[in-house]
């Protein structure tokens, strides 16, 4: 098996938040509803990190893929494009979790996208939150 390049990012959403205490307060309002237009900007960082480091498979963890707070934006739907055709997302919540389908938390997901159809599968741990984790 060759070495894969692996890219692994928590996106919290592309919501253009630093993670800085003062940058929560200041754009505290896009943990509640975040315009397709700095989603796109957050993504457009990320594509062109994607697109210098070229690595052969992108992992993401707080990724959206059309929830309420997102105005309905599939996140990995943006990313996805002829060299990185392969992919995936689905909900992170447990199948049998009420917060899958709870209107402020569905399309809150994990996912990936690859240069190369990759085998893989989804997982979910038996307890927590957040339980999707993925096996490729």
């Amino acid at each position: 098996m060759p070495p894969y390049k692996i890219l692994m990012s928590n996106l919290g959403y592309a919501r253009g938040i630093s993670g800085q205490f003062s940058h929560h307060v200041r754009y505290m309002h896009r943990h509640f509803y975040c315009a397709p237009a700095v989603q796109k900007h957050s993504l457009g960082q990320l594509s062109a990190l994607i697109a210098r480091e070229d690595p052969d498979i992108c992992c993401f963890v707080e990724i959206d893929k059309g929830s309420v707070t997102s105005a309905g934006y599939n996140q990995l739907l943006s990313l996805v494009n002829a060299k990185y055709r392969y992919f995936d997302i689905e909900n992170k919540y447990g199948p049998t979790s009420r917060l899958r389908s709870f209107f402020v938390t569905k399309g809150k997901s994990n996912g990936f996208m690859a240069k190369q159809d990759f085998s893989y599968e989804r997982i979910y741990f038996y307890r927590g939150t957040k339980r999707l984790i993925y096996k490729i």
